[in-house]
């Protein structure tokens, strides 16, 4: 199989044979150094060889090629200017769903979708497919909770009330490979277009979580949101006591502050927390 338009480095998509792939999509070149921290952490838990990064800028695909990561590079897809956060939320959105898309029309393994902005403590593949059996998409959460008693008060934080999706995030969520998720992903490239350009509410984070309401209720899709105190998002980490790298499966390095006409000052505050936090390993 031969994808059109799509130049790969450091990866064969016809000899890939693992049970999943992890797609990083839509990477920019002021991320690079995100993701090359990501990088080393999959490394460190040894699932590097279940990777591959996706971009559309030649820049960005020339520096993850050169650092020897596995790197698809799509070359006709949009692009705009990447420093300004509302463009590149317009962008991104649509080419998040159009990459992964286009990946898993051309694999038979199920795939987990991730940001770059994550560091992993221990491999969370074996955590994660314990649970395939039982449901179809299985995700992190954007729930805010500050300490164990807190969340175990709280057990929403596993679905119970499925009307409400808005704590899905889409940063980093496994899904089985058939035919109702690639139509999802179709559905979620036919939606971008209604929302407002230049809208936050534009971003994929929005898209997935309306997406994965509709699909609950049309296509039976059973969910699942992780742990939070073993797949932490950036609120948890800033507010929490519970600092046991041992017990954690990753950090989601979000709830940064932002500036809307400079993603830089957010790439800049996700380092600093990543540094702050001694997992700055490059």
């Amino acid at each position: 199989m031969k994808l059109k338009n799509v130049k790969f480095s450091n990866f064969n998509l016809n000899e890939f044979n693992e049970n999943v792939i992890i797609i990083v999509p839509a990477l920019f070149y002021n991320f690079r150094f995100i993701a090359k921290n990501y990088f080393e952490s999959a490394i460190n838990v040894k699932i590097n060889n279940k990777l591959l990064f996706c971009t559309n800028q030649k820049e960005m695909y020339n520096f993850l090629a050169k650092e020897k990561m596995p790197v698809c590079f799509f070359k006709k897809l949009k692009t705009c200017n990447y420093s300004n956060r509302l463009e590149w939320l317009e962008v991104e959105r649509f080419l998040k769903t159009n990459m992964v898309l286009s990946i898993i029309k051309n694999i038979k393994c199920d795939f987990i979708t991730s940001d770059a902005d994550i560091f992993f403590h221990k491999n969370p593949i074996p955590y994660i497919l314990k649970n395939k059996k039982n449901f179809d998409y299985i995700t992190i959460s954007d729930k805010r909770y500050t300490n164990i008693i807190h969340f175990k008060l709280h057990h929403s934080a596993f679905i119970t009330d499925q009307e409400k999706f808005g704590s899905l995030n889409a940063a980093f969520c496994f899904w089985k490979n058939n035919e109702t998720t690639k139509n999802a992903f179709q559905y979620a490239s036919s939606i971008l277009n209604k929302y407002p350009k230049n809208n936050e509410a534009g971003a994929a984070q929005t898209i997935f979580n309306d997406l994965l309401l509709k699909y609950k209720k049309s296509h039976n899709i059973k969910i699942k949101e992780l742990h939070p105190f073993l797949f932490v998002n950036g609120f948890t980490l800033k507010n929490s006591n519970e600092k046991n790298y041992n017990k954690r499966y990753l950090t989601h390095f979000n709830f940064v502050s932002r500036d809307l006409e400079d993603i830089n000052k957010e790439i800049a505050g996700k380092i600093k927390l990543l540094k702050d936090n001694n997992l700055w390993i490059i």
